[in-house]
């Protein structure tokens, strides 16, 4: 019960600048809470964390890159389970189809899922040591698979505070375009979101 309260009372004073809707399901929350009633300040929480999610996933979308010229992008799509947050954004070429496919990955440090995603990055390329390589970008340092036979290249950085960024593309001959990727994308800018 403690705990609760503590979540709620860390939660109000870390997002005082979220909407007001998610500051009104915060003081319902407590309110709920407060009366003994605990599924409904469960529910609450619920969906005050929906709407801080909403708030995170717009403020990644600036991360990732823009107006690419010779590419058409589709609207990030995002989805969030637990405390595991996803953000995916598709860009096709526009002469050829071929595409680049940027997944940004986040899940709360304190939860367990961070470390296993931080564990499944960093061994994405062991096992695989004739077709991966090291890349680096912004400073970051990645894992590069090369599937030639499968005109598929994926570029993979496993950032601080269980970040993990996910660069693929399908149809292109060689590397460059995920390595381009990598460039546009902002990893320094992803992973000081969550310092």
């Amino acid at each position: 019960m403690r705990k609760l309260l503590l979540v709620l009372v860390i939660v109000s004073v870390a997002m005082p600048v979220c909407a007001d809707t998610t500051t009104d399901l915060l003081d319902s929350a407590k309110s709920n809470y407060e009366a003994n009633k605990y599924s409904k300040a469960l529910d609450d929480l619920d969906w005050a964390r929906k709407e801080i999610v909403k708030k995170q996933v717009e403020t990644l979308k600036k991360y990732l890159p823009s107006n690419v010229q010779g590419f058409t992008q589709e609207d990030p799509s995002s989805a969030s389970v637990m405390t595991m947050t996803s953000l995916n954004r598709r860009y096709s070429e526009t002469s050829s189809g071929n595409s680049v496919e940027i997944t940004v990955m986040t899940a709360g440090a304190d939860s367990g899922m961070g470390a296993f995603m931080g564990m499944a990055a960093t061994f994405a390329g062991m096992g695989q040591a004739e077709n991966s390589s090291m890349i680096m970008s912004h400073g970051k340092r990645g894992t590069l698979i090369a599937e030639p036979t499968d005109n598929k290249f994926t570029a993979t950085f496993s950032l601080a505070k269980s970040v993990v960024v996910t660069i693929e593309s399908l149809g292109f001959g060689t590397d460059s375009e995920v390595k381009k990727f990598a460039e546009l994308t902002d990893l320094a800018g992803l992973e000081k979101e969550f310092e």
